[in-house]
């Protein structure tokens, strides 16, 4: 099972560099609060994909962590912010899948 899962993370760490490749890359910026940091300054949708498929790869290992140690609830949690991402990505990827975007 482990070697599935890691095939899985291997695939979806691919789609992510390829995401990565076509969308503006983030700058580093100061804020106007004087914070620097890095920033899509363009705030496009395609990079809030990017993002959130993220924080989606880092709670599949989150998910797989917490069930390895027998976590059931926290496993539980874990999938429920993975089942609420997914649907934002949905959301957000909607329109170029249907080809409106």
């Amino acid at each position: 099972m482990d070697h599935v899962f890691a095939v899985a993370v291997r695939a979806m760490k691919d789609a992510q560099d390829e995401m990565q490749q076509v969308v503006p890359q983030p700058r580093f910026v100061t804020s106007e609060a004087g914070h620097r940091g890095h920033r899509f300054v363009e705030q496009l949708p395609q990079q809030a994909i990017l993002l959130k498929t993220v924080r989606i790869l880092s709670a599949i290992h989150t998910l797989k962590l917490t069930l390895d140690a027998g976590l059931l609830l926290d496993a539980g949690a874990s999938m429920r912010i993975l089942d609420e991402i997914g649907s934002e990505v949905q959301f957000l990827a909607a329109p170029y899948l249907t080809k409106a975007g």
